[in-house]
């Protein structure tokens, strides 16, 4: 008889699979666009960029913005950051800046224990 094998999930499958929870959550908890208010192609915008994975999933990080304000704050940070300055304050900017720029190096085990603490989020209300 032949020893069925379970396969582990390879980091790539990890790191998408938080991006996808994280994007889920993001859109529930908020429902329109930080910066214009529009409903219309909601997508989660990272107001430090994805390639920073120590704040990647942090949902400090991520809120809802439509497709146009994403996509021109790849260009322009300004309004971005100073939608959250306005709402959270310039210390907590800095402080996110600065966890953002802290280098990680996540090991699988830790990106498994990530993704089972954002499905215990689901849970919650947001």
């Amino acid at each position: 008889m032949k020893k069925l094998k379970i396969k582990k999930p390879t980091r790539k499958s990890l790191i998408r699979k938080l991006d996808n929870k994280v994007s889920e959550i993001v859109r529930k908890r908020d429902t329109n666009c930080v910066i214009c208010f529009s409903t219309k192609q909601i997508t989660a915008g990272h107001l430090f960029s994805r390639r920073f994975y120590s704040t990647r999933w942090d949902l400090d990080n991520v809120f809802t913005q439509c497709w146009p304000c994403n996509y021109t704050h790849g260009r322009d940070q300004s309004k971005y950051f100073l939608w959250y300055i306005n709402k959270f304050g310039l210390e907590k900017f800095k402080e996110l800046e600065k966890k953002a720029h802290q280098v990680s190096h996540f090991k699988t085990a830790d990106l498994v224990e990530f993704l089972e603490q954002m499905k215990g989020i689901n849970n919650l209300t947001l």
